[in-house]
């Protein structure tokens, strides 16, 4: 630890000093005191034997000045030393002067350059070897602040001559201002005198038109004085709006003087908006009084026309104007003849106390005249819109007749619709999948019955609704001429049938889809039962022979019976009397399957029996191919899932319960004996469908061969029907089949070999 007075345990390599536990640390080895100072410590350290310990540095600085008696050649180190170290005094003078030259000022260059030359002189000689250098380190000095002391100089006067030219440059900037301000205040002060004249001189023609009457108004002249006063002062205020505009910018004044001065331009700104205001009140004006002289010239116009039209229909000598020229201005002017009683009223209400109407109220009496044929017209125009519009009603109601038939018939179609849609709907949900084959054939010939009656009501429909539109059409330009609002009516009640026409078609379309969608279902699931009852046929057939202890042609005898040929009535009784586990009631299936064995024939031969019986299976699940019979005879080789075979032997129960034929493999042509079913029921092998579903599309070609020509390309979810054992073409199962959709009849692969893909599946 540091400060205790101990040193670490611990040397420079860092590694600790092995010492036994209890025990103090060695000390550390002292180096020997030199023997000439060996004399004067001792009295300095009383306990200090010589050698033994190093005396504290306070004694050997006491020591020190006694030294020189002791060496010789030390003393002369020490002069030399001392010679070193005046020179760099010296130096150290000169240098600091040098240093003061570096940033001298300019009024001071003179006295530091003198210093400079003094310290020189005076301390050449002590500088000893280091003068030269110092020498030209002054002399270097001194021409660099000559340089720059004579670059201030330069500088100073640049500035100086600046300085002047802005000043110069500022008083004429002044002086521009100074007389944009004087010539822009005489232009607003013109304008404002102007405006005032021009006020004046607008109210006293104002009045000058007011106090004379319109005869003797000289229209052209007072308005000719209008505009000259409106030309003059136009001119002035463009002016002083030109003496306002100016470019700042070029105005090079320091910014108070330039703040001062846009603060004036501002205000004389104003006045002159001030003056465009009182400008555009004078120009209203003038408006006014040009629209006043109009107005009374018009006016006396206006009078004396009446005052001619006036006397046209007054008797000779009279200033009224009688019942008769009241009847007579209706005639002639208005151009209709006025009822006696409204003539009579209005000549009583404004002839007051006089025989007749005075000149004064004639104008009235033309405004009443003219406000009776108004409501003569009107009352003639709503006599004819009243009889237009029974007219148009009669017409509407004429054609909604003529609708009602088709409506009907629309409506019928709309029914029929309803109940195809719903009877197509009941072909699809769970009900529709959990029903039989047969079930669904009811449900799809009452829904195809359904669909065809909608269809048939609905072309009727659109029949009935074409025949209304032709007809709607035959009256077209008769409608354009004065029937719009008939023809709207029809043509808003032909937009509905037709819109209700085009649901009923969409509902049908609809029912369409769900139909042909149902087809495919139904034929699937046909499929699928065929398949069924087809192993149930197989397993009991096969029941029979090895209960029986019969071969194929045995059976064939057994089901044929007293007949001579096997008919499908002999042969669906003979399966009706076996011993089912579940009875078979479909008899129209049994017959079905009749038919596809006998190949479409009346009779089933023996051939056919054994080709239908002995047929290809599918291993669906991994077994062996044993060399015998028995269970327990040596497999021949692992049978994997998807293999093909072709039965030998009907297959049997051995005494395990346990069903097994003989069979040949497609490929590879080894023959044995293999599980079919175990004695729990496992299937191992599967019949080889007879009807099968397309899961990937792949080409119908003409021949087994795949190089053969491509009918076309089998679709994937089409149904098909195996006709012939498969077989084995260019290392490819194919099989013979027949499209169910439309019939053709090729050859396609049942998987891609190379993709391990298949092409058919079991429905």
């Amino acid at each position: 630890m540091k400060g205790n007075g101990q040193r670490p345990n611990t040397p420079m390599g860092g590694q600790p000093r092995p010492q036994q536990f209890g025990q103090r640390p060695a000390p550390r080895p002292i180096t020997p005191i030199h023997p000439g100072l060996r004399p004067h410590i001792q009295g300095t350290w009383p306990n200090a034997q010589a050698g033994a310990v190093r005396p504290p540095w306070g004694a050997v600085a006491a020591a020190r000045p006694q030294l020189p008696n002791l060496n010789p050649v030390w003393k002369q180190k020490q002069e030399e030393e001392m010679t070193k170290r005046a020179q760099a005094d010296a130096v150290s003078s000169v240098r600091k002067v040098i240093h003061k030259m570096r940033v001298v000022k300019v009024e001071d260059f003179e006295e530091c350059m003198a210093e400079l030359e003094s310290v020189l002189f005076a301390q050449l000689e002590k500088m000893g070897s280091m003068a030269e250098m110092v020498q030209q380190e002054a002399e270097k000095e001194l021409v660099d602040a000559q340089a720059r002391i004579n670059a201030i100089v330069n500088k100073k006067q640049i500035s100086e001559r600046a300085a002047a030219e802005a000043e110069e440059k500022k008083k004429t900037q002044q002086e521009t201002a100074d007389k944009l301000l004087k010539d822009a205040t005489t232009a607003v002060e013109a304008a404002e005198s102007s405006i005032d004249d021009c006020t004046k001189q607008s109210d006293a023609l104002r009045e000058e038109i007011a106090k004379t009457e319109g005869e003797n108004l000289d229209s052209a002249k007072l308005t000719t004085d209008a505009q000259e006063l409106l030309s003059g002062i136009d001119h002035l205020v463009a002016t002083a709006t030109n003496s306002l505009s100016v470019q700042w910018k070029e105005i090079d004044l320091p910014k108070a003087s330039l703040t001062q001065l846009q603060k004036e331009f501002q205000s004389l700104k104003k006045r002159l908006a001030s003056c465009k205001e009182n400008l555009s009140s004078i120009q209203s004006a003038v408006v006014e009084v040009k629209d006043l002289l109009v107005r009374k010239a018009s006016a006396c116009k206006r009078r004396s026309k009446q005052k001619a039209e006036f006397e046209r229909f007054i008797e000779g000598g009279s200033s009224l104007l009688t019942l008769l020229g009241l009847k007579q201005l209706a005639e002639e002017v208005f151009g209709f003849q006025i009822a006696d009683d409204k003539a009579d009223q209005i000549f009583r209400k404004f002839r007051g106390d006089q025989d007749g109407v005075p000149f004064e109220a004639f104008h009235k009496v033309k405004a009443k005249v003219a406000i009776e044929k108004s409501c003569l017209a009107a009352r003639e125009a709503l006599r004819l819109e009243a009889e237009k519009r029974a007219a148009i009603e009669a017409k509407k109601s004429e054609f909604k007749e003529i609708v009602a038939d088709v409506e009907k018939v629309v409506a019928e179609a709309e029914e029929a619709a309803k109940e195809s849609d719903q009877s197509a709907r009941s072909l699809t949900g769970r009900n529709a999948a959990k029903a039989s084959a047969a079930a669904t054939r009811v449900s799809l010939e009452r829904a195809e019955a359904l669909a065809e009656t909608c269809k048939t009501a609905v072309e009727a429909a659109a029949d009935q609704v074409l025949s209304v539109s032709s007809l709607e059409e035959e009256v077209d330009d008769e409608r354009r001429a004065d029937e719009e609002e008939v023809a709207a009516y029809r043509a808003r009640l032909l937009a509905g049938l037709k819109e209700r026409v085009e649901r009923v078609k969409a509902i049908l379309d609809n029912s369409g889809l769900l139909i042909g969608s149902a087809k495919v279902r139904l034929k699937r699931k046909e499929c699928a039962e065929s398949e069924t009852l087809r192993a149930i046929l197989h397993q009991a057939l096969a029941s029979h022979m090895d209960k029986s202890n019969l071969d194929l042609e045995a059976l064939h005898t057994a089901i044929k019976g007293e007949h001579e040929q096997l008919s499908s009535d002999a042969f669906l009784a003979f399966i009706k009397q076996l011993p089912l586990e579940t009875p078979i009631t479909d008899d129209a299936g049994v017959k079905a399957f009749f038919r596809n064995v006998s190949g479409g024939k009346e009779e089933m031969t023996l051939e056919d029996l054994t080709t239908e019986l002995l047929c290809c299976y599918m291993v669906s699940r991994p077994t062996m191919l044993g060399e015998d019979k028995a269970l327990d005879s040596r497999s021949l080789r692992r049978l994997d899932e998807g293999q093909l075979l072709t039965a030998l032997t009907v297959p049997c129960k051995d005494a395990s319960g346990v069903t097994r034929m003989k069979a040949r493999l497609l490929k590879s042509g080894m023959e044995g004996w293999v599980c079919v079913l175990g004695n729990k029921g496992s299937a191992f092998l599967d019949a080889f469908p007879k009807y099968m579903s397309c899961v990937r599309a792949t080409p119908i070609t003409r021949q087994a061969d795949p190089s053969s020509e491509a009918l076309r390309q089998l679709q994937k979810d089409e149904l098909i029907e195996v006709l012939e054992t498969p077989q084995e073409e260019s290392n490819a199962v194919r099989v013979r089949i027949t499209a169910l959709g439309d019939g053709l009849t090729g050859w396609v692969a049942l998987s891609n070999s190379k993709e391990d893909k298949d092409f058919l599946e079991p429905c």
